[in-house]
């Protein structure tokens, strides 16, 4: 019998909602890149994780701001479950079931500092604002500081219309990710992606001429890289308070790649693997071989074409 999570509907005590097969992995946030998506302000973007380990399997809290309990326990740490443990993130409810493994098995659970990863095929988007430094040099902090919070705020919607997550901001810019489905064959991750670059750089036009008309004679201008690729998503960090993340060589080319939007004057440029997945929707144009900080052979990157569509 297949593990399954049951959603205790709280409208009704004791109704139950359908059954939720559990894979190898399950992702759990508010984020509409989530396998369970939990559309409730008191959910992180990226809250839990349920993954198959073995014989077991383990719910673990991505460093969530309300945190994730199992029978109104927090989860502290990798938490192996058993038939007809309760979940609780936010005001949602779930059973566990597994009649095959009523008890998780024997095996020791490491405590304190933990590392729960797991291996998936990712859609990586990177983006900052191009001229980060000449802005902070020439506008006020507080006015600098509006226009990156408004910024990102419309970066998230954007992200999150086209299904991603997003993992962090920091200083000037952001990361996101799209994970594929399993099996492979469906280019839906990268389509996510892209659309959500070309949304990103056809907002910053509107916030180029809102700043030109406050602050003449500056632009605002932001650059994105998108790669895709095998990386590692999980968790770092001690205890109760960890930090989502996600890691790989995926992750480290998309940040060259955007590294390189300012040198060759292009607002979204991708790797040879995205361009292959992504038409006919979208076209790009050949900017030739150009060297990545950390490998050794140049690779072939293209700027996305940017339409009205």
């Amino acid at each position: 019998m297949e593990a399954k999570l049951v959603r205790v509907e709280p409208t009704r005590e004791g109704e139950t909602g359908d059954p939720i097969p559990l894979g190898e992995i399950v992702t759990i946030g508010r984020s509409p890149g989530n396998n369970l998506v939990l559309p409730d302000d008191q959910i992180s973007r990226n809250h839990a994780l349920i993954r198959r380990e073995g014989e077991d399997y383990l719910i673990m809290d991505l460093g969530s701001a309300n945190g994730t309990f199992v029978n109104d326990k927090p989860v502290t740490s990798a938490t192996p479950l058993r038939t007809k443990d309760v979940i609780r993130i936010g005001e949602s409810e779930f059973v566990f079931q597994d009649e095959e493994r009523e008890f998780p098995s024997t095996k020791e659970v490491r405590k304190g500092t933990q590392r729960v990863f797991a291996n998936v095929n990712l859609a990586v988007l990177v983006s900052d604002v191009r001229n980060y430094t000449v802005l902070s040099s020439a506008l006020p902090a507080d006015g600098l500081s509006m226009v990156l919070a408004d910024w990102f705020r419309r970066v998230g919607e954007c992200i999150e219309a086209r299904a991603g997550n997003i993992e962090k901001f920091r200083g000037d810019s952001v990361m996101a990710y799209w994970i594929s489905k399993p099996g492979g064959g469906d280019n839906a991750h990268i389509l996510g992606a892209l659309r959500a670059a070309r949304d990103m750089v056809e907002a910053s036009h509107e916030y180029d001429e809102s700043l030109a008309a406050q602050y003449p004679g500056h632009a605002f201008r932001i650059g994105c890289g998108i790669h895709c690729g095998d990386a590692v998503l999980g968790n770092i960090g001690a205890d109760s308070r960890r930090d989502f993340t996600t890691l790989g060589d995926c992750v480290n080319v998309t940040f060259r790649i955007e590294s390189l939007c300012s040198t060759l004057d292009r607002p979204v440029l991708v790797s040879e693997e995205i361009k292959a997945q992504a038409q006919p929707e979208f076209e790009f144009d050949d900017m030739g071989p150009q060297s990545l900080k950390g490998k050794e052979e140049p690779i072939t990157i293209y700027a996305l074409r940017m339409t009205n569509t």
